[in-house]
């Protein structure tokens, strides 16, 4: 086993070298790797190409490979092809490279090998620079679980997981639920505008931190979304309809009254 960090990519050439190592020198069955989005998915898919072409005077007689990406992106049409038989042939093995949507997903038939480097992307907000960002971090233990028992739903499997049992033993124990890690200014305008007044009083199913409610709040406030009694404007009705952050919408509609919307675009 071996463990990397999220700052680097070696992962990922080390999951395609097992996955090459399986197709190899293990019995029939579809493979299963998990990576962190549809970037490194594709490039997995391109270098699994690549080297298994390379490698295929050297094994002669093998089963083909067909990789299969799986992310959330896709159409539905590309989505079922990771659970449809491979294209219905002998002599073809799957490898389904996907994000964690094929964690708690429907059952991918055949898969007997799952490989699992422990990696994730999450929104993490950071109240401190207004900002939310898509970063790379460990999977939590409940995730490695779950990945684990992807193999052989149907029949035996293994799982092999890039990491030591030190770095397993370090993961959080259940991932932390969005509404936690997320800017709340969205979350908050959608809310009042389907005609919740109360959001700090509002039964969630997870509970998000109280000051960061206040927080988004007073930033939809001086954004001209609420009026000083919390009440939606006409203005945040409209920023509402706009699927990005509170501050990107506002800025949107100011740039229409300004005659500079193409600019805003383009930032």
């Amino acid at each position: 086993m071996t463990a990397h960090g999220p700052s680097t990519n070696a992962y990922v050439q080390d999951a395609v070298s097992l996955v090459l190592k399986l197709h190899r020198t293990q019995p029939a069955g579809s493979i299963l790797l998990f990576l962190t989005g549809q970037e490194e998915i594709d490039r997995a898919c391109r270098m699994l190409d690549e080297q298994d072409r390379e490698q295929e005077h050297e094994h002669a007689g093998r089963m083909t490979l067909e990789m299969i990406p799986l992310y959330g992106s896709l159409s539905a049409e590309a989505q079922a092809r990771a659970f449809a038989a491979p294209r219905g042939e002998r002599g073809v093995r799957k490898v389904i490279v996907a994000t964690n949507i094929a964690e708690t997903s429907v059952t991918v038939p055949d898969v007997k090998y799952v490989v699992d480097p422990g990696f994730v992307k999450q929104t993490t907000y950071n109240p401190e620079r207004g900002m939310e960002a898509l970063v790379v971090v460990p999977i939590s233990k409940v995730s490695a679980q779950q990945r684990a028992g992807r193999a052989g739903r149907t029949s035996a499997g293994q799982c092999y997981r890039l990491y030591s049992k030190e770095c397993y033993a370090n993961m959080m124990t259940e991932t932390v639920p969005e509404i936690k890690r997320s800017n709340l200014g969205s979350t908050v305008l959608y809310l009042k505008a389907l005609g919740i007044t109360d959001v700090l009083g509002f039964e969630y199913f997870e509970s998000p931190d109280h000051d960061q409610l206040e927080e988004a709040l007073l930033l939809l406030f001086c954004l001209g979304a609420l009026d000083a009694h919390g009440t939606i404007t006409e203005c945040g009705v409209d920023m509402s309809k706009f699927p990005v952050e509170p501050q990107l919408a506002r800025m949107l509609l100011k740039s229409a009254d300004e005659g500079c919307t193409e600019e805003a675009v383009i930032i």
